[in-house]
């Protein structure tokens, strides 16, 4: 049988689960600034084979990707999140823990993975 959760302790819950989505947040812009510094680096290969080799460098340098030990600190905390999503359940309204879930799986997962494979 399971025990009602007190009222401090789901709030704490929620308010870590918040602490753990923003972090997923932030992880998810550092990529997509790193995709955009990719892109520009190529750009500029492409115009210029030898000059302006110091931009270059610091393009090179904003656009390398996260260490593997990054991605695994994110899976982590999708795995830390989804269990917070499952123990908080119905105490969850806005958005729901199935919406959470949901957007865990199709934002964070499955970006993290494809931008890990390529």
């Amino acid at each position: 049988m399971r025990r009602r959760m007190k009222a401090s302790r789901i709030q704490r819950d929620v308010d870590i689960l918040n602490h753990v989505m923003e972090d997923l947040d932030d992880f998810k812009y550092i990529l997509k600034s790193k995709a955009a510094a990719w892109a520009d680096l190529e750009k500029k290969r492409k115009k210029s084979r030898r000059k302006k080799h110091d931009a270059i460098e610091e393009l090179r340098l904003r656009a390398e990707p996260p260490s593997e030990e990054e991605f695994k600190e994110v899976y982590r905390k999708c795995k830390f999140a989804l269990n917070l999503i499952t123990k908080l359940g119905h105490h969850l309204s806005a958005p729901s823990a199935s919406e959470l879930q949901a957007a865990i799986f199709s934002h964070y997962v499955s970006h993290f993975v494809s931008i890990n494979k390529g």
